[in-house]
């Protein structure tokens, strides 16, 4: 029963905070780059092949086309909005520590809290988008069974 209330708080005290987060972008305080931000030709070689390994996992989970890179703006710019499509959405938004590191930083990837938006669509397929607690983009896609 204890475990319930205090799932239930932390739970109730996470919408909140989102509520709030979500007014901030609204008025322009806060802003965050949904997806890969960055226009193709303006990207470096590491953020190119950052964006094509997105791309490449979770263009299916979202129906776009294969990969093409002579399209790769156009196709950018597709997953962009599927992947906001998720972040707007979501029904449920947490926050996990999930395991993640920046390709070309000299980091070693770690274990850090994100905020996890979890989206479930009217057919009941169920979706997730997360990013730094700093608004910068991770990953999105379709949940496992």
């Amino acid at each position: 029963m204890k475990q319930r209330i205090l799932r239930f708080l932390r739970d109730r005290w996470n919408r909140l905070k989102e509520q709030g987060y979500r007014l901030l972008e609204k008025a322009g305080l806060r802003k965050v780059n949904i997806g890969h931000a960055k226009p193709w030709d303006a990207m470096t070689p590491a953020e190119k092949a950052a964006f094509q390994h997105s791309y490449s996992n979770h263009a299916s989970d979202f129906g776009l086309p294969s990969w093409s890179g002579s399209n790769a703006e156009a196709l950018r710019q597709q997953f962009n909005a599927a992947a906001s499509r998720v972040r707007e959405n979501a029904q449920r938004i947490t926050v996990q520590y999930k395991p993640f590191g920046i390709k070309g930083s000299g980091v070693s990837g770690g274990s850090a809290p994100v905020r996890f938006f979890e989206y479930i669509d009217p057919g009941g397929t169920r979706f997730y988008y997360y990013e730094t607690l700093a608004g910068r983009f991770i990953s999105a896609g379709r949940m496992s069974p």
